[in-house]
């Protein structure tokens, strides 16, 4: 007989009993968070260029935002959460108050 658990670590990710991995999306996004404020100072640093500030994001923050989410299907809420993230980091990178896109 197999035993019945809630959860499980199945590929890196945390599943869940009802099918869902909202568990590992949170703590995901909260791990981003973490580091991206911990490596604030270096994003509005302006000795480093832009470039590659740009890069460490993309290699750092964005690795640890991004693992594993392919096999989840974030809710309307974490994709929020994801994107606040992402555009914070970016305004500090590139120093601005409010970041437009004009283009996709």
């Amino acid at each position: 007989m197999v035993p019945s658990v809630h959860e499980v670590k199945y590929l890196g990710v945390r599943l869940e009993d009802t099918g869902g991995a909202s568990r590992f999306s949170a703590d995901r996004i909260t791990k981003a968070n973490i580091v991206a404020r911990f490596l604030a100072p270096f994003f509005r640093s302006r000795v480093v260029s832009e470039s590659f500030r740009l890069r460490v994001y993309m290699s750092v923050v964005q690795s640890i935002r991004l693992y594993t989410m392919e096999s989840v299907v974030p809710t309307t809420f974490q994709n929020r959460r994801l994107d606040t993230v992402h555009f914070r980091v970016l305004r500090q990178i590139l120093t601005s108050k409010t970041l437009i896109i004009t283009e996709f």
